[in-house]
Parts: structure tokens; sequence; C-alpha cells
């Protein structure tokens, strides 16, 4: 149903966004361990990385979990309350706040892609 879609759609987000941070975490890593030197081991080990690297990677992951909190899509939290709401009514006015919220960003995405676009 509505719920199984919505949940679907917000997963699919998050998995994007964590996918794109990984990408982009593994990245800083790499360049990170060949700008010492020597031989590549993979896995990297973050703790032989020089500490401005490390900072960086820390800075990476805070601004990643920031982004995904601005997005306001929904979390396991919300989907829970969903499924403890007593009445359909109070399950309905769960996911069209959720809906909501997916639409507004959509327009705001719409909005600035025209503006640097033009």
């Amino acid at each position: 149903g509505a719920l199984e879609l919505w949940q679907a759609h917000c997963a699919t987000r998050q998995a994007g966004a964590a996918a794109a941070h990984r990408a982009e975490r593994d990245e800083l890593l790499i360049d990170a361990k060949l700008r010492q030197g020597g031989a590549l081991q993979i896995p990297v080990r973050e703790e032989t990385l020089e500490q401005a690297d490390r900072a960086r990677l820390a800075d990476l992951d805070a601004r990643a979990a920031d982004a995904i909190a601005q997005t306001g899509v929904d979390d396991a939290s919300a989907f829970q309350a969903c499924l403890e709401a007593r009445t359909p009514a109070e399950r309905a006015a769960i996911l069209l706040h959720g809906v909501q919220r997916e639409a507004e960003r959509l327009a705001r995405r719409a909005a600035l892609e025209r503006a640097l676009g033009a």
C-alpha cells in the first residue's frame, strides 16, 4: 500500500545519499594514503592517516549526517509511528505530512534548477 511505497521511496533516497557519501569518503581515503607514498593497502586504516586527513574525514562524515537530517526524509521512527497509529485517519495524516515535505523539496529543487539554468 501507500506506506510501503513511501517507505521504499525514503529508503531509496537514504541509500543514494549514503552511497554518494561512501564514494566521496573512499576517494578521500585513497587520496590521503597515496599522498603518504608507499604501497597502498586496502582497506585503508584511518588511524594510519595524517591528523589533517582524519579531520577531513570527520568533517565529511558530519556534513553527510547533517545533509541527511536536512532532507527531512522519514526514518524508521516515522514508519513505526504510522504502524502504531490507531486509526486510518492518523496513518493518513502521518503519510500526508511526509509526502508534503517531499513535494516541497522537489518544488524547491525545480525552482533552483530553473534559476541556475536561466
